[in-house]
């Protein structure tokens, strides 16, 4: 357990260092979120999405998978793409809203 801790504790370190982001108590103000496939739904709607006018204010989330193929096709969408849509697959293990 107390690896795990200061595993944690580091990653949120480096995150925060590289990319100046605060630690903060809201997920709503968050720019980074760091989960692993125990997210709910609830937890990924609480972040922010961002606009189609400003899409550089939603958070960016990392999520912590155990394999990288494995998974179903996703479709994205949003102001972050090129595209109206983006197909890509999704790793083993990523919650589906």
């Amino acid at each position: 357990m107390a690896r795990a801790v200061h595993q944690q504790r580091h990653c949120s370190q480096n995150l925060r260092f590289h990319t100046s982001a605060p630690l903060v108590e809201q997920p709503q103000q968050a720019a980074f979120a760091v989960a692993d496939e125990r997210i709910s739904s609830e937890q990924l709607n609480a972040l922010s999405a961002g606009s189609a006018v400003a899409p550089e204010t939603s958070a960016t989330l990392i999520v912590q998978v155990a394999s990288l193929s494995g998974g179903r096709m996703l479709r994205l969408t949003g102001g972050g793409y090129r595209r109206r849509t983006h197909d890509c697959p999704a790793a083993a293990g990523v919650p589906h809203p």
